[in-house]
């Protein structure tokens, strides 16, 4: 079996404070989805919106994007998508009928993912992956949920990209020891051969 490598994505890349509604007044989960792609929209992502709104529709049928504890993250894939973004909605009432995983989850919170047909295969898990994996974090969910402004939701995200920047940098810095170790092991061998 092939283990998927997930790279880390930088989120200060595919998201901004004009990529974010708080306390939004949709009522269902199509108009809450028709909100984000405009706001994709509006900020020159897309090409076609309405090709868009359709692929998104589209995949809502295949199988549930909302998943647990509030949260939900329709996504789709399309070459009217110029580059990948993420735009974001914190609902000022609970979507109840979002077809979810778990099927008592009421959806507070939306993500939509928007990545370009070109890279379906790569982005895409990797966006996934990456966006999904602070929700775990306990209170991360709760502090979104709380966030009084475009820029707290924004910081909130980015903190946590921090975090596994810095959980990153200290892996790269581990691998570079033990190269260093291994290079000077190699150079005391050859030393001691010398002697």
């Amino acid at each position: 079996m092939e283990i998927l490598e997930i790279n880390y994505i930088n989120f200060r890349n595919l998201i901004d404070e004009n990529l974010i509604i708080l306390d939004s007044e949709c009522k269902t989960k199509v108009e809450a989805i028709e909100k984000l792609v405009d706001l994709l929209n509006a900020s020159g992502v897309l090409e076609n919106r309405d090709e868009f709104l359709k692929v998104v529709m589209e995949r809502e049928t295949k199988s549930p994007t909302g998943l647990e504890d509030g949260l939900a993250i329709p996504h789709g894939k399309s070459t009217t998508v110029k580059s990948a973004k993420i735009s974001a909605m914190r609902l000022k009432n609970k979507i109840t009928d979002w077809e979810s995983v778990d099927e008592d989850n009421e959806v507070e919170l939306a993500f939509l993912i928007a990545i370009p047909d070109s890279e379906k295969g790569s982005t895409h898990i990797e966006v996934l992956s990456n966006l999904t994996t602070p929700f775990m974090e306990d209170g991360f969910l709760d502090e979104l949920k709380n966030a009084k402004t475009k820029k707290e939701f924004l910081d909130i995200i980015l903190k946590n990209e921090k975090v596994e920047e810095e959980k990153i940098e200290e892996k790269h810095k581990k691998e570079n020891r033990r190269e260093k170790t291994w290079s000077i092991r190699i150079l005391i061998k050859m030393e001691m051969q010398l002697w």
